[in-house]
């Protein structure tokens, strides 16, 4: 399970995502897309649909969801926690009150 959770697709997505910002705040929303976009583009043909199409996702929803739903995945595809520091970081930050445009 180890060598499984080592080489998974997840654990190349957090450390592409680590080190985009400090744990106390969120990624701008240019350096995320990028990232994301980056990693789509070098690693997605070798990806299953699911999570290639649940890191698309990423790129269209706000960066709270974002790393709240990134996380979950994760969580559940590998049926263990993957040790990735920052995105559990970023999801105890609270989010800005609510104001409709």
């Amino acid at each position: 399970m180890a060598a499984l959770i080592r080489d998974s697709p997840y654990t190349a997505l957090c450390k592409a995502i680590t080190p985009l910002s400090s744990d106390d705040r969120l990624p701008s929303l240019e350096a995320w897309t990028a990232t994301l976009k980056r990693f789509l583009a070098e690693r997605g043909p070798r990806l299953a649909p699911s999570i290639r199409g649940g890191v698309e996702g990423m790129l269209v929803i706000n960066l709270y969801d974002a790393a709240a739903i990134l996380e979950n995945s994760m969580d559940e595809a590998m049926a263990s926690r993957i040790d990735c520091p920052k995105l559990r970081a970023w999801g105890k930050i609270e989010r800005p009150p609510f104001s409709p445009q």
